[in-house]
């Protein structure tokens, strides 16, 4: 009857791995013919995946887009991510969305990885190279601004979990927090991409499988380009998992890496003292606000032994470095 629907239980069937598209069409409904035959058929896009193994590295330099094991989900059939050989950090290709001519507001597209599993490993991280502009005032508050936005799937894409999300000042990387960029946006030099980075490691343990979404809310603002994509695991030092912390290298030259483990969260201060008992360096740090990696730059102290004390909530370390 007219306005009434039907569930259809679709025969079962089988799809090699790749990106693939669902087309059903129906015909002769409440059977005769149809008198608006543009709307007799539907489309789902989707992917079969193969696993892949950690690390993943993706430039988009291969030209066809999406690359193998990736898919994308533009359900407007409109703009949506796509490959481009006019800007790259590294290579001649990058991932691009062309918000400045997207005209829907509010579309969302989506490029999705691989699925990728790794085990028994001390962190996982997601590596990118961003360049990013804004049609408008960056921190605008009355215009809607695009937003890059990154999900982890870790039950085969039925449910993500935000990971990264900025928009506006924070996603440009032109260094101009103030200025609008009234013009389409392509960048023109290295300095106009940003290496971001993503720590996995609390949501998706040691051991797993995982999925990633770039997804991109478009509000016709301006242009995002992406490149060099890494999806990589680390294991760390044993002497950091054994002390909880970790001065490296030792001796070194200009600056050195202090690391925490599995995390700074009770770090206080940091001190450093050269072999007169002078105090050459200091930083305090309020409870959480500490990141497990602090780099330390000392290039402007004369070559030597220095004396680096480490206050945590219950506790001091010493710990001795030789600055070449």
């Amino acid at each position: 009857a007219r306005l009434e629907g039907s569930v259809v239980t679709m025969p079962s069937t089988s799809s090699g791995t790749g990106n693939r598209l669902l087309t059903v069409v129906v015909s002769e409904p409440n059977g005769q013919a149809d008198e608006l035959a543009a709307n007799d058929s539907g489309f789902l896009a989707f992917g079969v995946k193969r696993e892949l193994p950690l690390p993943v590295r993706e430039g988009f330099e291969q030209g066809s887009f999406p690359p193998a094991d990736w898919n994308l989900v533009n359900s407007d059939r409109a703009k949506g991510w796509e490959n481009t050989r006019t800007a790259a950090r590294n290579g001649v290709g990058s991932m691009f969305m062309n918000n400045f001519d997207y005209q829907a507001g509010g579309q969302r597209d989506e490029l999705i990885s691989p699925l990728m599993r790794y085990e028994n490993v001390d962190s996982v991280y997601i590596y990118f190279q961003l360049a990013a502009s804004t049609r408008v005032f960056p921190g605008s508050t009355d215009v809607p601004l695009d937003t890059l936005e990154i999900l982890v799937s870790t039950d085969c894409g039925n449910s993500y979990t935000t990971v990264y999300k900025k928009w506006g000042s924070e996603l440009q990387t032109l260094g101009k927090p103030n200025d609008p960029n009234p013009q389409s946006f392509t960048p023109a030099n290295a300095g106009q991409w940003r290496k971001e980075e993503i720590n996995l490691t609390q949501l998706l343990g040691t051991s797993n499988r995982f999925l990633v979404s770039f997804r991109n809310t478009s509000q016709g603002d301006n242009n995002i380009f992406i490149d060099d994509v890494e999806f990589v695991t680390k294991n760390l030092p044993a002497r950091l998992k054994e002390n909880g912390f970790l001065v490296s290298p030792n001796p070194f030259r200009n600056q050195f890496l202090l690391q925490f483990y599995p995390n700074a969260s009770d770090l206080r201060n940091i001190d450093i003292y050269n072999n007169l008992g002078q105090k050459v360096y200091t930083k305090q740090y309020a409870s959480g606000s500490a990141s497990s990696g602090i780099s330390v730059d000392l290039s402007r102290q004369a070559a030597g032994i220095y004396t680096v004390r480490i206050q945590f909530e219950d506790r001091v370390e010493i710990q001795r470095v030789v600055k070449q």
